[in-house]
């Protein structure tokens, strides 16, 4: 990635004439995928390190309130990859994914210190030393199940059940290390229940989206207009339902 400039909060002249040094990265990644069982199992496997060089990432200078494009030295992940795919039967789906990454800051001695933090906790002069911590926005553990049951009695409109989960460990929402914006580990459950023409022409939807009501922030941060803490809330945060029509022309 080439030399970067800072435009999007604060283009100074300063960072203008002072662009973050390219990004470098290695990667190396060995993968299987097979089908078994006469073919209703799919496996898909990977494992994978890469190392960025100069990586670039976005930080909040605790001393001026604002967001910058900064080079966090070298940084490095580690982890693999699996997803299976089965048909236990022609009507009934099932898939489920998992990722486990080791996402860390391998050398950043002089990171920016995030909002009120102490000489104790480890600012001297404006910085930190994060070497060692987790990234931004990775989380350890990743997983997802989701199923289909359709209900095929031979008609000319077939109803069909379903639903899915996904999961995602705690992780930091910045650069810094602020344990404020620490980004809480959360599941959400997402059900469905429709009817579907046989020859695909139409669907009718029933879904719960989120069905446990499982509340979550993603990514808090310190918001510097506010002079405190914020985050984003998503569609999902609670749980809603719904229903949903669809008309496919030109379907046979």
């Amino acid at each position: 990635k080439s030399p970067g400039f800072d435009l999007i909060f604060s283009a100074t002249q300063e960072r203008l004439e002072n662009p973050v040094p390219a990004e470098e990265v290695t990667a190396f990644e060995l993968g299987l995928k097979g089908e078994f069982w006469d073919g209703r199992a799919r496996v898909g496997a990977s494992i994978f390190s890469t190392s960025f060089d100069n990586y670039q990432g976005q930080g909040f200078d605790s001393e001026n309130l604002q967001f910058q494009l900064i080079s966090a030295g070298e940084v490095t992940t580690e982890g693999f990859e699996a997803d299976i795919t089965i048909k236990p039967t022609p009507n009934w789906l099932i898939n489920a994914g998992y990722a486990y990454t080791d996402a860390v800051y391998e050398s950043y001695p002089g990171a920016p210190c995030y909002p009120g933090q102490t000489a104790d906790q480890g600012c001297v002069g404006g910085s930190q030393d994060i070497s060692g911590n987790q990234v931004a926005n990775a989380p350890k553990n990743k997983f997802t199940v989701q199923t289909r049951y359709d209900i095929d009695f031979g008609g000319s409109f077939m109803p069909y059940i379903g639903g899915s989960y996904r999961h995602q460990s705690e992780s930091p929402s910045d650069l810094n290390g602020d344990p404020r914006s620490q980004r809480e580990a959360y599941g959400i459950l997402d059900l469905i229940a429709g009817v579907e023409a046989a020859d695909g022409t139409w669907q009718a939807e029933f879904f719960v989206k989120n069905a446990l009501d499982d509340f979550y922030v993603d990514r808090p941060a310190f918001d510097a207009n506010l002079g405190g803490y914020n985050g984003f809330l998503t569609r999902d945060a609670w749980r809603y339902m719904g229903l949903e029509f669809n008309y496919r022309f030109g379907a046979q």
